[in-house]
């Protein structure tokens, strides 16, 4: 199995088992904090397809949650 995540510079090391984003990547980064975001996201999406998680009972919708951001709550 594999995965890919973002952006582009971040990569998982075989040696240390985890993956990594480069301080260089994130400080030469149009939006530095668009770039960790994406790697935290991308992360933890590749965990949990790979783990094979239950995400549909672990992720319930929340209008705080940043995969519903933009979506309003009335």
């Amino acid at each position: 199995m594999s995965a890919s995540v973002g952006p582009d510079g971040a990569y998982y090391s075989s040696e240390l088992g985890e993956f990594l984003l480069p301080y260089d990547v994130v400080r030469g980064a149009p939006d530095p904090d668009a770039a960790v975001r994406e790697f935290a996201g991308s992360t933890y999406d590749a965990a949990a397809d790979l783990a094979q998680w239950d995400r549909a009972s672990l992720e319930p919708a929340s209008p705080l949650s940043p995969r519903h951001a933009g979506t309003s709550v009335v």
